[in-house]
């Protein structure tokens, strides 16, 4: 395929599977993307570059764009639901390469032959994904994501060139590969007995969707920490000023479930790392008194105050807890301060789970915002006025430079120009991406800054 696939914020094209590697790859890079805690990972943000740039390279509408993305996540996450994982594996990289398949073959109008055929070739082109990478700090780790629409990509242009699969390579691939052995105990907690369910992939098809199970993370880390740094919010909000001073604190407990425990490093050696140690995520939101993307940056990372109140920090399991993961997320934390007084919060849903972050989606929205805006460089790309941030639980916003004289079109990008895609709640994706969008002078100003109150310690 040639260069017709757009790379959000370069103001060029590529081909497909190159603008799904790049895109995917950028999407994740702060952390803060799509979650899910059903499908065990991050399905959105391996799936949708693909479909988009398949999209763009069919002209497909926005109705059909969305069909395959939720053909892609649906497909995709229900096979890792009903797989035991093991504890080694970093599920980013292994089953959004099927999910990025369906959409694009999806978008490529396969037949159901074809299609079985693309969802077992792509079952076997799974990434060998390491969690150790990821939590000791490896970059290699933000290229799962979009390595899988990569490769879902070429599992499609595989299909097309008459290559075959396995018989079987979902239940191969998850039932054994992937997968813990059934007398076993996983160390993740989930729902499969056995190492592979075929059952639960179907249960429920047509009637439960696990997309609307998703959430957007609030926090630039890992999804497990974001428990303890909701409490600790919530502890901040009742302190003075919102501040409590690392120097007054003798000791940080949690007791929680399973996962969160995994991130329990002290010492993390990069800011990557960082974001996958709660500790160190703990002792930055305390010290800066706000949760910011740059409360993992290179400033943040050198700093001796946030390492020294990180190794105050400890986290444990609760059995019972980690029993009722992924329905519920529980999470305890007291924090004991030097002169003998205890601060305490506790939650069995966290706010980050999708029943408490989308009430209210103006706040979510700023919320998130506040904590993720970036802006382009705008002094050495003037016409670049891209800017790329995600709005509540269910939105995308990305903005391409448009020229205004060309007439509206039904295809998600025109042939000759680039334009404004908008998505913004489900119900009303389709037409929006149909629609001819532009932004205001004021929008393309950029966002604001990312600041923050002066830490006065």
């Amino acid at each position: 395929m040639k260069g017709e696939a757009s790379v959000i914020g370069f103001g060029r094209k590529t081909s497909p599977n190159v603008a799904a590697l790049l895109n995917g790859t950028a999407g994740t890079w702060l952390e803060m993307v799509e979650q899910n805690s059903y499908a065990k990972g991050l399905p959105a943000s391996q799936i949708i570059p693909a479909a988009l740039a398949i999209a763009e390279h069919h002209r497909a509408s926005g109705a059909n764009l969305l069909l395959a993305i939720v053909m892609g996540y649906e497909t995709s996450s229900r096979i890792n639901r009903a797989a035991k994982l093991k504890l080694a594996l970093h599920s980013s990289g292994t089953f959004g390469t099927i999910g990025a398949a369906v959409a694009a073959g999806k978008l490529a109008n396969l037949d159901a032959g074809a299609m079985r055929e693309l969802i077992n070739i792509s079952a076997t082109l799974g990434l060998a994904t390491s969690r150790k990478a990821v939590l000791e700090g490896a970059t290699v780790g933000r290229v799962y994501s979009g390595a899988t629409g990569y490769l879902g990509i070429l599992a499609l242009d595989m299909v097309q060139s008459g290559i075959t699969g396995e018989n079987d390579g979902v239940q191969s691939v998850y039932g054994q590969v992937y997968a813990d052995a059934p007398e076993g105990k996983s160390g993740i907690a989930q729902t499969p007995a056995k190492s592979f369910d075929p059952d639960s992939v179907i249960a429920g098809l047509g009637s439960e969707f696990l997309i609307t199970k998703g959430f957007i993370k609030m926090h630039p880390v890992g999804r497990s920490i974001h428990p303890a740094l909701d409490l600790i919010e919530e502890i901040l909000a009742q302190c003075p000023d919102r501040r409590l001073d690392p120097r007054d604190i003798e000791h940080i407990g949690f007791l929680t479930y399973l996962q969160p425990t995994l991130l329990h490093n002290k010492t993390p050696t990069t800011p990557f790392g960082a974001q996958f140690s709660l500790p160190f995520a703990v002792a930055s939101l305390i010290y800066h008194g706000r949760g910011y993307v740059t409360n993992f940056d290179d400033k943040a990372f050198a700093n001796p105050a946030i390492h020294a109140l990180a190794l105050k920090v400890d986290v444990s399991e609760n059995p019972k807890y980690t029993a009722s993961f992924p329905n519920q997320q529980p999470c305890d934390v007291k924090i004991r301060l030097k002169n003998g007084s205890v601060l305490e919060a506790s939650a069995q849903d966290p706010g980050h789970l999708p029943a408490h972050r989308t009430e209210d989606g103006v706040a979510l929205s700023v919320d998130f915002e506040r904590k993720a805006v970036h802006q382009w460089n705008r002094d050495t790309r003037p016409h670049d006025r891209r800017v790329l941030a995600a709005k509540g639980a269910h939105a995308l916003k990305v903005t391409f430079a448009a020229d205004s004289t060309e007439p509206g079109n039904h295809y998600l990008f025109g042939a000759n120009s680039e334009h404004v895609l908008l998505v913004d709640e489900a119900a009303a994706v389709a037409r929006l991406i149909d629609s001819r969008l532009h932004f205001d002078d004021a929008a393309d100003a950029g966002p604001a800054s990312v600041g923050g109150p002066v830490v006065p310690w």
